[in-house]
């Protein structure tokens, strides 16, 4: 299992390094970015940045109930075809997101920054888990949580990575219309 997260991870960095190839991959003209680039909210900093922040919440909610409802069914790696799910739609949506935002760098940058907060946060507990942990009882294994936690740790930091990356860079201009 944590070959296979070593090996997500690094082919989505290289994916980023060769993020106009990845931006290629989701249209300009999909149904989110029309969305999105029409409402007057979405190109303020601050509320795409909160609208981005919610989007990942909801996203990582979906897979870890989907990951949870899992554990209920006896089909083998199905949790691995579902956290491939989860990393496609995040990164399609974020790609969308890119491709709606028509923000200058600075704002760009402040979404990026808020939007992929979630992922921080996210990992910033699970780091602060892995330093605190400590048995409550003699049955459990304190190994196999921090073993936990650090694959939590390792996925949410890439998550976090590469939603600021996605998000923050972005090609598009005010004068270049969607159409």
């Amino acid at each position: 299992m944590s070959i296979i997260l070593l090996a997500g991870f690094l082919i989505l960095m290289l994916l980023l390094l060769f993020k106009s190839l990845l931006l290629r991959l989701v249209p300009d003209d999909n149904l989110m970015t029309r969305s999105l680039s029409k409402v007057v909210w979405f190109q303020h900093a601050g509320w795409s940045g909160l609208f981005l922040f919610l989007l990942n919440a909801l996203l990582f909610g979906i897979a870890g109930l989907s990951l949870y409802g899992t554990t209920y069914l006896s089909v083998p790696f199905l949790h691995l075809v579902i956290m491939l799910l989860a990393v496609i739609a995040s990164l399609y949506c974020w790609i969308s997101i890119g491709h709606a935002d028509i923000k200058d760098r600075k704002g760009r940058l402040f979404m990026a920054v808020l939007g992929s907060s979630f992922y921080f946060l996210l990992c910033s507990g699970c780091v602060y888990r892995m330093l605190t942990l400590s048995a409550d009882s003699p049955e459990q294994d304190q190994f196999m949580a921090f073993i936990g936690l650090l694959m939590i740790s390792i996925v949410t930091l890439t998550a976090w990575i590469a939603c600021l990356i996605i998000t923050a860079g972005n090609r598009r201009t005010a004068e270049s219309p969607l159409q």
